[in-house]
């Protein structure tokens, strides 16, 4: 990545966490409808403690990022083989399949991917975050939106679990791909 796109990137990743704060704001003000459980279990719906903890998490999320634009060229491992290449990325070594499952990965390299593809996935969640609040507002004052929302509802936990984790597995995948045939080109 070049030091443009990791501007654009990192501009980006501040304005969707604005917009989220935001329409938040506006889909729900005093935080009784917000979806996010750390609001709900652990900061008491406060505004304060919201717009804190979302402005250290941006900050930790961004430093990780330049982190990784820094370091990107520790994601370039010399191999043809894939699976090869994903033990080189993580491990800084060749491993078996087995050695995944019981040795945490701990190379420089690992934390460059995960600096990079954790900042990325928040970009994406939060853009799903603000088209969700967008549409939540639609609910006010369009009875269709309202029975299609609310038709969904029950199903909104388990889709407010798993859609960052799908969005991070499929960012990390496609980052992966690309190193992958970045390397092989060398």
């Amino acid at each position: 990545m070049k030091k443009k796109g990791f501007i654009i990137y990192s501009i980006l990743i501040i304005i969707t966490r604005i917009l989220d704060g935001y329409t938040t704001f506006l889909a729900t003000p005093d935080l009784s409808d917000e979806a996010n459980p750390i609001i709900n279990l652990f900061l008491g719906r406060s505004w304060f403690l919201l717009i804190l903890v979302g402005t250290i998490f941006t900050v930790a999320v961004l430093i990780g990022f330049y982190f990784s634009y820094k370091n990107q060229n520790n994601l370039i491992k010399k191999t043809d083989d894939y699976f090869e290449y994903i033990g080189f990325l993580f491990y800084d070594k060749k491993v078996n399949c087995i050695e995944f499952f019981y040795r945490p990965p701990l190379s420089k390299s690992f934390f460059v991917f995960v600096g990079l593809s954790f900042s990325i996935s928040l970009f994406f969640y939060s853009l799903l975050v603000i088209i969700n609040n967008v549409f939540v507002l639609s609910t006010y004052h369009n009875s269709f939106c309202y029975n299609i929302y609310f038709s969904i509802d029950k199903y909104f936990t388990p889709i407010f679990i798993f859609t960052p984790i799908l969005i991070c597995l499929l960012v990390s995948f496609f980052i992966i791909k690309r190193s992958f045939n970045e390397s092989k080109k060398m």
